[in-house]
């Protein structure tokens, strides 16, 4: 379980930045369905207005940005805040719009 987790965690860290910022994408990719990306396709296109607007400091503002966590390990957390630093704020805001949110894995 959670160790195994973390030990993906850190491999991913280790081989930033390609890993570390595709991590949410795929999970997300992978586990959605059509509503979900019905109700979340609204706030992504928001925060792609947001950074627009102000930069890496909107994406800093979001809820599930790696400085908010609360229960990483916090030499996770400080790799995660690392590398966010080394990423396009809006190159990130449009791979929430249109990778993690693709066409949802369904049952057939």
């Amino acid at each position: 379980g959670s160790r195994i987790i973390a030990a993906w965690t850190a491999a991913c860290l280790r081989r930033r930045p390609i890993l570390s910022a595709t991590l949410a994408a795929v999970c997300l990719a992978a586990f959605s369905n059509k509503a979900w990306v019905q109700t979340v396709r609204p706030g992504t296109d928001k925060i792609i207005a947001l950074v627009k607007r102000d930069g890496a400091a909107a994406l800093e503002r979001v809820a599930v940005h790696p400085k908010k966590a609360r229960r990483l390990a916090p030499q996770f957390k400080d790799a995660l805040c690392t590398d966010a630093k080394l990423h396009d704020p809006l190159g990130a805001a449009y791979t929430a719009r249109y990778t993690s949110l693709a066409d949802p894995i369904e049952a057939a």
